[in-house]
């Protein structure tokens, strides 16, 4: 797979939180992604945990330079926003964390590196409890 465009990175990046991460929730837990149509026809239920998926995209740099080809660096950073019902407790957050960490944190798959996974604990937001989890990347491009 070929991550030359920005936009396949975001599909690179969608498609293995999908294998990784969905594939592994609780029926009932929905999984969002910015922009997508899928998302108008799934709404989360005020019963279950949800999660807000984002990919953000930072600098691109040229890496390496030559006749033949050079390389492209994009970074950037998923933010996983996990949301449970603030009277289910936290815990099941936590349990959604570790299965994007399990799925991200420290992967080389085929030219996106994806770095460490951290959290940031939001806490009580309305009617839920939010944990973020965040993975910077980068993905290379040869041309």
């Amino acid at each position: 797979m070929s991550t030359t465009h920005l936009a396949d990175i975001i599909k690179a990046v969608q498609t293995r939180f999908k294998a990784q991460v969905t594939a592994n929730l609780v029926k009932g837990e929905v999984v969002l992604y910015d922009n997508l149509a899928d998302d108008l026809e799934v709404k989360p239920s005020d019963q279950n945990p949800w999660i807000h998926v984002t990919v953000l995209h930072g600098d691109s740099n040229q890496v390496t330079f030559g006749s033949s080809s050079r390389r492209s660096r994009d970074n950037g950073l998923i933010i996983a926003m996990v949301n449970v019902p603030r009277s289910k407790g936290k815990a099941r957050a936590y349990e959604i964390a570790d299965i994007i960490r399990t799925g991200f944190s420290n992967k080389h798959i085929v030219n996106i590196i994806y770095r460490t996974v951290s959290l940031t604990r939001v806490g009580p937001n309305g009617k839920w409890w939010q944990l973020n989890v965040q993975c910077p990347f980068q993905a290379d491009d040869i041309s």
